[in-house]
């Protein structure tokens, strides 16, 4: 400090950052004053949970309280000495597991129940030492905030401690019972599990497991195991004439579906179901809603919203960043920061229009607005993965593989990889070579394997050493996905959607609208080539099927199968080039035959000509 003589005495220079700094405590302080004075009230009624909140100024006043919040935790960490961020960081378990403490013993529970207690009336009521209550209490209420310790010395419920009541609609104590345990343990395995080396996750590790999802992990999981436990209901908005219901109560037996569209097509919803009953109503509570090939007939006005976790800077992305060690630990994946969320918008034809973090939620909602048209076989598509992720989240079975011999090639298991990857799935996809049908099998029963897409040779041979198949599957005489039965996980069964591929491929390309009035052209006469007579003929009403191949006698056995067909379809083998000249030339062709075969494909080339 300078000083200087002035009149025989030594009068002190205040140093240059002392007005400046004296300036900000003063504003600090009078902040403090204001939100515990004349703000209370507003502050309280905007950050309340209660349901009745329904203030229009409330979404503006909690606006300004998350600006502020952020401003202050920035200023926080600035004059924060490096030593006091260590040991917080380094004690900071000691948090989680005091409030188990205020959550195992019941505190909030009891106070809500006899009212503001002492301290040693509080550790007899909950069982507790006196001198060990006495020490939790003081850490509950200085260092984290939960209840509330008056001038005469008794404790009562605070906004924090309230969510601790195993009676509160938020039911977030069970969170504190979950992740101060089980998760914790887990959280010890990360050092392993992040280690370059290392293909287990943090909660593998800990259960000494490869499956993605160990059973101490499913009671986190309460939504998607009701689901497919069969007791839950799913509706359909927009459900046209019910097709994916119907499939969907084929599929789920026990389960409980309910087809919503306007009046019009209701009608026609009545006569197909009219077992099940119809009535007029508003749209029904339901564990699942499912919106197919609706989205493309919405106009800008009309929007998407996306509920997840985003990743922001500062004190507000607090919470995410937690559940992105989460995920890192339990799942080896993440939660998306706003940027990440905008580019997977924009593959799927979508702009996010604004951002909102609704009242009392630890997520935001992301208004997604169509960019442009919707492709009916991304829509189906995307409906289906849905559907398949509630399934295997909730039987635990992660690996998928795809088998038969020369698969090694294939790009299948990047492409489902990356996909799995994009929607945040436990899924492992492989590519494994099965030199017989025997080891295909096997494999798909080894407890580990989730299910199995099969390809050439044994598309029509697995179906005969299945527990069974569904009866489209048997109608086209093959099948390309093997997977667990709901109530029998230990039996496989077998569907077949090559030809939804099929079709969806030709439409997304070609015309929207199916050519009745022209043949098909099908290179193969395999299993592939089964499910490609029945997307040329039961969907896109061909009025006859060439067939090329070698083989005669494989040709002869496709026409034979195609008699399973309604109406069974015209399939022509064109065995030589003068035949193919006296066709007329096909409007589709589909290639059913592995790329690393050599084919000269110069009989189509005369089709026609």
């Amino acid at each position: 400090m300078m000083d200087y003589l002035h009149s025989n005495s030594i009068i002190p220079v205040p140093p240059p950052w002392r007005p400046q700094l004296d300036q900000v405590l003063a504003s600090a302080k009078k902040a403090v004053q204001a939100f515990e004075g004349a703000l209370a009230r507003d502050v309280d009624a905007a950050l309340s949970l209660s349901p009745d909140n329904t203030s229009a100024q409330s979404g503006a006043l909690r606006a300004k309280i998350e600006e502020t919040r952020q401003t202050l935790h920035k200023l926080e960490r600035i004059i924060t000495p490096p030593q006091v961020l260590f040991m917080d960081a380094t004690f900071a378990a000691t948090n989680t597991k005091v409030l188990l403490c205020a959550s195992h013993y019941r505190l909030a529970d009891i106070i809500e129940q006899q009212g503001p207690l002492t301290i040693p009336a509080l550790a007899a009521a909950a069982g507790l030492k006196p001198a060990a209550a006495h020490q939790l209490l003081r850490f509950l209420v200085d260092e984290l905030g939960f209840f509330e310790q008056r001038a005469d010395g008794t404790v009562r419920n605070n906004g924090a401690s309230a969510l601790l009541r195993t009676d509160h609609p938020t039911t977030w104590q069970a969170w504190v019972d979950q992740y101060a345990t089980t998760h914790y343990a887990m959280l010890a395995r990360l050092p392993d599990a992040v280690a370059a080396a290392s293909p287990r996750t943090a909660a593998q590790h800990h259960f000494d497991t490869d499956d993605h999802m160990p059973p101490a992990c499913s009671p986190t999981t309460p939504g998607a195991t009701r689901l497919a436990g069969g007791g839950a209901t799913l509706t359909d908005v927009g459900a046209g004439q019910g097709d994916f219901v119907a499939h969907f109560l084929r599929a789920l037996p026990r389960a409980r579906a309910v087809a919503f569209d306007l009046p019009g097509t209701a009608e026609l919803l009545r006569k197909r179901f009219a077992e099940g009953g119809a009535e007029e109503a508003e749209l029904p509570a339901s564990e699942a809603y499912v919106l197919r090939l609706v989205l493309h007939n919405w106009d800008d006005a009309r929007r998407v919203l996306v509920v997840e976790m985003v990743v922001r800077e500062g004190r507000l992305g607090s919470f995410a960043r937690n559940a992105d060690i989460r995920m890192l630990t339990m799942v080896n994946n993440k939660e998306r920061t706003l940027d990440e969320y905008r580019g997977i918008a924009r593959k799927a034809g979508f702009d996010i229009a604004d951002v909102m973090t609704p009242r009392g939620c630890l997520s935001q909602v992301m208004d997604l607005r169509a960019r442009g048209r919707w492709l009916h076989g991304w829509c189906s598509g995307l409906v289906v993965v849905c559907l398949m992720a509630i399934t295997l989240t909730t039987a635990r079975i992660i690996s998928l593989h795809l088998v038969g011999i020369g698969v090694t090639h294939s790009i299948a298991p990047p492409m489902h990889n990356f996909i799995a990857k994009s929607l945040g799935l436990p899924w492992t996809f492989h590519s494994t070579e099965c030199a017989t049908i025997e080891e295909a099998i096997a494999l798909g029963r080894n407890p580990s394997t989730a299910g199995l897409v099969v390809t050439m040779p044994y598309k029509q041979t697995i179906m005969q050493r299945l527990d069974g198949t569904d009866p489209l599957a048997s109608t086209i005489g093959a099948c390309n996905n093997v997977y667990r039965d709901k109530e029998h996980p230990e039996r496989l069964r077998g569907t077949n959607t090559d030809w939804l591929g099929i079709k969806g491929c030709l439409l997304e390309q070609g015309e929207k609208a199916a050519r009745a009035d022209a043949p098909a052209l099908v290179v193969g006469a395999g299993g592939a080539s089964r499910a490609a007579v029945y997307a040329l003929s039961a969907h896109l009403a061909c009025t006859a099927i060439y067939v090329l191949n070698r083989d005669e006698a494989e040709v002869e056995e496709l026409v034979r199968d195609c008699r399973r067909l309604s109406p069974v379809p015209a399939v022509v083998h064109v065995a030589s080039v003068g035949q193919a000249k006296a066709l007329d030339t096909p409007c589709y062709i589909v290639g059913t035959v592995p790329d690393f075969e050599h084919f000269q494909p110069s009989l189509w080339c005369h089709m026609g000509s």
